[in-house]
């Protein structure tokens, strides 16, 4: 409900980001270190996202974001979020921290059809 009014350009590479950190990879075996490696992750977004919101150059911590994300999508992961954070409006953003308390940011919102079939399917 938080995404409704951004759009999913602007929204996916934000998505990718959330879901590719490489905490959130495989299962959680030592719930200190997700824990810790979580909480990290969600202060350099947030500080990425209060960057954003106030105009800052924020390629440091884009930086330090990109410690969180596998190696192999680093460079395109950073590079489409960086095109996002310039394209988005600020409702956009705001709506993005909004968002942040949820596990993974939904890619797209699903059309009336979908959530039918997704019903019918459960039934």
């Amino acid at each position: 409900p938080f995404l409704v009014q951004v759009r999913p350009e602007i929204a996916r590479p934000f998505a990718d980001v959330v879901n590719s950190a490489n905490f959130r990879k495989g299962s959680v075996s030592d719930v200190p270190k997700f824990l810790e490696e979580k909480e990290a992750f969600d202060a350099a977004y947030d500080e990425l996202l209060l960057q954003a919101e106030n105009q800052l150059e924020n390629l440091e911590t884009l930086g330090a974001l990109g410690a969180f994300l596998p190696a192999e999508r680093r460079e395109e992961l950073l590079t489409a979020l960086a095109n996002a954070l310039a394209a988005a409006r600020d409702s956009e953003l705001e709506a993005l921290k909004d968002a942040h308390d949820m596990a993974a940011l939904p890619f797209f919102a699903p059309t009336e059809e979908e959530v039918r079939d997704r019903l019918a399917e459960f039934e």
